[in-house]
Order: C-alpha cells, then structure tokens, then sequence
C-alpha cells in the first residue's frame, strides 16, 4: 500500500516491524522512538534531570527580564501623554498589563 502522507508526517508505531527507525525495548517493541537517541552527551534527551531544570529556569527568567525591560518605559509616559488623550493612569494600567501579560 503506498499512500501519500504529507511532509513531516512520523510513523509512531510499527506493529508490523518494518521501519527501520530506532524502537523501544521490552514490552513496547513496536513503538518507535522520535527523535531517536544518541549517545552524544549534549542531546538533550541524555542531559540529567538537574541540566533539565537549569536550562528551563534560565529560559524563563532571560523571557521574563526581556519582557519586563520592553515594558518599563516609565520615563517616557510623560510625553506620550502630552501627545495623545491617554491619561497617565491609561499609559500605567496598560504597561502593567503587558508584563504580567508575559
């Protein structure tokens, strides 16, 4: 049977053992692994659960810190003010939303 998949499209499970794809062991021998693992000690597949949490807790603090530094643009609510019909307490509500927005 050969059927047209669309790009990108990964056979899970191969109950008839006929990719040639890395498969689990024991009992799940039909289920293929994707990605498959290596033996390189920078995949992240093979990092510690410690590495795990490090690299996670750095991503979101770096998002956070970026995020809140776009939106602390205090010194500059005075013109924007004066410039438009935003009231100061509109700009405020409105910078604090985009940080807890993040």
């Amino acid at each position: 049977m050969d059927e047209e998949y669309p790009p990108g499209t990964v056979r899970l499970v191969d109950v008839q053992g006929i990719s040639h794809a890395k498969h689990a062991s024991g009992v799940q021998q039909d289920i293929v692994l994707v990605p498959a693992p290596s033996d390189d000690p920078d995949d992240p597949l093979n990092w510690s659960p410690r590495r795990k949490i490090l690299a996670t807790a750095s991503t979101c603090v770096y998002t956070f810190t970026v995020g809140t530094a776009s939106a602390a643009i205090y010194s500059i609510l005075d013109p924007i003010q004066k410039a438009t019909s935003l009231t100061l307490a509109d700009l405020n509500s409105g910078t604090g939303y985009m940080v807890w927005d993040i």
